[in-house]
């Protein structure tokens, strides 16, 4: 079954086409805007991730870091967005034949950066992301329901079975391109290529490591990676977690704060632990599980607590990143099962506000 995309909106399987009130219908076709609506809703993820206050650590509307802004993840959403609506598209068409995200991955980066003109804000949150937007294609070519487990279990499902070597020659691109400092030339990697070898491309082509191989591989130490390998079990989890303390609170950022102190409290986060080593990436643990403990106690002194642990890692420099990624993920699958109206639960919740200011 052969798809087309018209630069008049519309997907079409070859059939013919009708002028109506200025709309184009065909029997079998599908305007590209509610494809667009999805990738509209992904790419609104990456921004209520960073909106979201305080996330101890990370940035966020009341906390910089020198080399890294607010701003910067939200020119991030904005740039990456046509890269994730390509994804949809792709997921439409089922056209896998060259790459599945690894594309999708490395020049959504590259034009945020390019955006910006800073680092990397979002090469965890597109390895996220990516897989769910062909998912989303794939499901509505099929009429399916968008629903957390079912994207996460074919958005798995599909890097599994489709992904190339050319998705890992991006992949690794991106990850050059972001040059995370915690990805090191002696690192071990087994029989896989390291991400700085000169000669990665041949490597890769001559393993025939598909990206799907690399993420298997790299899942035993990094949490996005074991996240799609698992198919998205935290992010679903999270998804609900913020659905649950959205109508119990009617506060959309409480609610998801509140689902990161889950997070963070069950959690290791892999970026800490390369970066700062095993007790930092303990204690961030530890004092959430403190945090959570007071939450769920229904005591106030949480939130003064939380406030406390964002300073004192802002000041360390330790950036829970990879869990704030997951957050991303867990925000998507949420907005995806809404659809429309995502914040139609809305109450005041003045204390928290007042409590934060």
């Amino acid at each position: 079954m052969v798809y087309s995309f018209l630069s008049d909106g519309i997907v079409c399987l070859g059939k013919p086409l009708y002028l109506i009130d200025s709309y184009i219908i065909s029997v079998g076709c599908i305007g590209l805007k509610k494809l667009a609506w999805y990738s509209d809703l992904l790419a609104l993820s990456i921004a209520l991730e960073v909106s979201v206050y305080p996330k101890p650590g990370n940035v966020h509307r009341y906390a910089d870091y020198p080399d890294l802004l607010f701003e910067d993840f939200l020119a991030g959403a904005i740039a990456t967005h046509k890269w994730l609506y390509r994804a949809v598209k792709r997921g439409y068409t089922g056209d896998y034949s060259r790459y599945t995200v690894g594309d999708i991955i490395y020049y959504g980066l590259r034009d945020s950066m390019r955006l910006t003109g800073r680092g990397n804000t979002c090469l965890g949150t597109l390895l996220l992301l990516a897989p769910l937007a062909l998912a989303i294609g794939s499901l509505v070519r099929d009429g399916k329901e968008t629903r957390s487990s079912t994207l996460a279990s074919t958005a798995t499902g599909i890097l599994r079975e489709h992904s190339t070597v050319d998705d890992s020659i991006m992949f690794y691109r991106a990850v050059r391109l972001a040059s995370p400092s915690y990805i090191r030339s002696d690192d071990d990697v087994g029989e896989y290529p390291n991400v700085w070898d000169s000669d990665y491309i041949d490597r890769l082509r001559r393993a025939n490591a598909r990206l799907w191989d690399i993420l298997v591989h790299s899942s035993r130490r990094d949490i996005v990676s074991s996240e799609i390998v698992g198919s998205y079990t935290r992010s679903i989890a999270t998804s609900s977690a913020i659905d649950e303390f959205f109508r119990e609170t009617g506060d959309w950022n409480e609610a998801v704060v509140r689902a990161y102190i889950m997070l963070l409290a069950d959690n290791i986060d892999t970026m800490v632990l390369r970066k700062h080593g095993a007790g930092d990436a303990y204690y961030l643990k530890m004092r959430a599980m403190e945090i959570k403990e007071l939450m769920l106690k229904s005591r106030r002194e949480w939130v003064e607590e939380l406030w406390k642990l964002d300073k004192e890692l802002h000041g360390k420099r330790i950036n829970p990143g990879s869990l704030a990624d997951i957050l991303a993920s867990s925000i998507a699958l949420y907005l995806l099962e809404k659809r429309e109206n995502v914040f139609d639960i809305w109450r005041s919740s003045s204390n928290y506000h007042q409590e934060t200011a």
